[in-house]
């Protein structure tokens, strides 16, 4: 995250990272959507999204922020398509991206490593068609 901050003001295509605020009417941080691993050649770039206080989910921050992110990302960046990768036991944002018409596309299966055993991470896609 330092580095981030450090290159805060750098702009997308050369840092390929995007990190933005979810922010209630009251200006406050409720969570955070960025654009990672941008590709501007094959018009693409990866969603990552967290909403930080237990007590705020559940509550349109999410969907608003990624709604508004899609727009950006498809309308001034002029992306093809966004992914996500979300673990298999991460069901409110397996239903969220779904929600917002990111399809499944695969699984990594035994992608991530856990004290007992491995989980899968399943490959979302938005493209813009």
């Amino acid at each position: 995250i330092r580095e981030y901050l450090e290159n805060a003001h750098r702009d997308i295509y050369e840092v390929k990272q995007l990190r933005l605020a979810i922010c209630n009417p009251k200006e406050e941080i409720k969570g955070v959507v960025d654009l990672y691993d941008f590709d501007p050649y094959h018009k693409r770039a990866g969603v990552g999204i967290a909403i930080l206080k237990e007590a705020d989910r559940t509550k349109g921050f999410a969907t608003a922020g990624l709604e508004l992110l899609i727009e950006y990302a498809f309308k001034h960046l002029r992306l093809h398509q966004l992914y996500a990768t979300i673990s298999e036991d991460n069901l409110s944002s397996r239903i969220l991206f779904e929600k917002l018409s990111f399809r499944e596309s695969g699984i990594k299966k035994d992608w991530i490593a856990t004290e007992k055993s491995y989980k899968n991470e399943h490959f979302y896609q938005l493209i813009n068609e």
